[in-house]
Formats: C-alpha cells, structure tokens, sequence
C-alpha cells in the first residue's frame, strides 16, 4: 500500500502548469491511497483520477477550497468535521478504504495555520473520527500547519501513532527533510526569516504487524522553475499483514 499526502497551494500562481506537473507526479509514484489539502474544485480531483487511474474519490468542499482522498480501492462512509457549529479553520475528512479484505481507516487533516488552540480542536475531532470509527489499520495524515517538534506532534506519538517518514529516516541514520523549505520557487523573490519545518505527516496506529518499506519527499525538483506546490508530498510505502 503506497499512500500520499499533499498540500497542493490554492494559488493563481503558475495553476495549470503545476497540476499538470502534480499528475506526472503521482502517476510516477503509484500512489494507492492519496490525500490532498487546498484542493480549489472538485474539477482538479476528477483530472487526477482520470489522468492517474483513480477510480474511486471524495472532494470535501468547505469554503474557498477542501480536501480530497482519491484511491485505487473502493472508500465508503466519508465524514468531515464541516457539519460541526466551528471548523476552527481546521478541515477533518475521513473514509474507509477496503483493500481486498483488509480495512484501512484514512483521515486526512488541513490544521489552522495560525491558532495553535485551533489545531488542537481539529486534531480532537479528527481523532474522535477515528475513536467512534475503530479500524485495525489507521492512517492519519495531511497538512498539520505546525513543525515535528511540536506538542501536536508529541501527542500522536504518546498516543501510540508512528510518523512513518521519521521512523524510515531515523532507521537508517538520515535527518528527516523539509516538507516546507523557503529553496522552493515559491519564494524566489522574498526575503524569508522564517525556518523550514516538516508540516506534513503520515502517522500510522494499528495493532497488527506492518513493514515500511520505504517513505520520501516528492516534488521537490523543479520543471522549468516552479514544482508542483509550496509543499512538498510524503509518501509512505507500507506492506499490510
């Protein structure tokens, strides 16, 4: 099983040229099970799907953009979190994905970018999602908004979720990469102060047995000067028991 998220960067900035670089991309990779954050319509999702060989996906529309969950295995019982009184600027989608006879739980989570208070209320109701919905394999994954060393970060892993890219990283000796670095083209011409920081996980809580197989950041490269996002994806390759 080979999962994938990404924050595809709702901007006008250079749009079509990076879907389209965002399709090579995934198609490339093989992703199975792929999350999207700043997904602008539900038309972008349906030419990745098309383009990639998806034959099963949820666009979540909330305001200006929502989340997407597009896999080569039948989903079902998608939730969010947007019927909720606030969303806290904190978007929570979730399905079942069933891969032969095995279930796999898939959440994907967009965390506020400012209130640390909001994330901790969109990581709550994303774990009761969760809670309320127990599966024997859960992935939890997406755009948290805050770096590795944060508490959000601790409190998944006390509460028994592996961060898979950390794990494979530390396994073999390698510091763990960026997801969000200011070397992307986005900011060519900024002056930036700010430090690059992993914003982007997939965490795993299961009971059974699994191997990681291998797990890395992609769309780091750049095609005549833009990458596909802001953002760079993780990937995760993980075999099932």
């Amino acid at each position: 099983m080979k999962l994938c998220t990404f924050n595809i960067w709702n901007s006008n900035t250079d749009f079509n040229s990076r879907m389209n670089l965002l399709s090579k991309l995934i198609k490339e990779n093989e992703i199975d099970i792929l999350a999207l954050q700043e997904v602008r319509d539900e038309s972008i999702v349906k030419k990745l799907a098309d383009n990639c060989g998806y034959k099963f996906y949820n666009f979540s529309n909330y305001t200006n953009y929502g989340l997407a969950i597009l896999s080569k295995f039948p989903i079902r019982d998608i939730k969010t979190n947007f019927e909720s009184a606030s969303v806290h600027n904190s978007l929570v989608q979730r399905c079942i994905v069933s891969i032969n006879d095995f279930e796999v739980g898939v959440t994907n989570v967009h965390l506020d970018y400012a209130s640390e208070e909001n994330r901790l209320l969109g990581l709550d109701e994303a774990l009761d999602l969760i809670e309320n919905n127990t599966n024997i394999f859960e992935v939890l994954l997406g755009d948290f908004n805050v770096d590795s060393e944060s508490n959000i970060h601790f409190e998944l892993r006390m509460d028994e979720f592996v961060d898979i890219y950390q794990s494979y990283c530390f396994k073999r000796n390698i510091f763990p990469e960026p997801t969000l670095d200011f070397n992307n083209p986005r900011w060519k011409n900024e002056e930036i102060n700010q430090t690059p920081g992993r914003f982007d996980w997939i965490f795993v809580h299961t009971s059974n047995d699994y191997k990681i197989v291998h797990s890395e950041l992609i769309g780091k490269d750049e095609t005549n000067g833009i990458t596909p996002s802001d953002h760079y994806g993780v990937v995760a390759e993980i075999k099932l028991p």
